[in-house]
């Protein structure tokens, strides 16, 4: 009974494993691929006179 409870909780625990490391991968991928696409070169005034001309 103790070995089938220890042996069911592996695949919980990998599972849990794998949930935290991808998300933690996931997150550092995005903040390295959002920081050129939203990161202005000219400063954060060169939006308004982008739209006003």
């Amino acid at each position: 009974m103790r070995l089938a409870l220890i042996s069911n909780a592996y695949p919980d625990r990998i599972f849990g494993a794998v949930v935290i490391l991808g998300s933690f991968i996931y997150v550092m991928a995005a903040r390295s691929i959002a920081k050129p696409l939203f990161a202005d070169p000219r400063g954060p005034q060169a939006f308004p006179r982008d739209i006003l001309g």
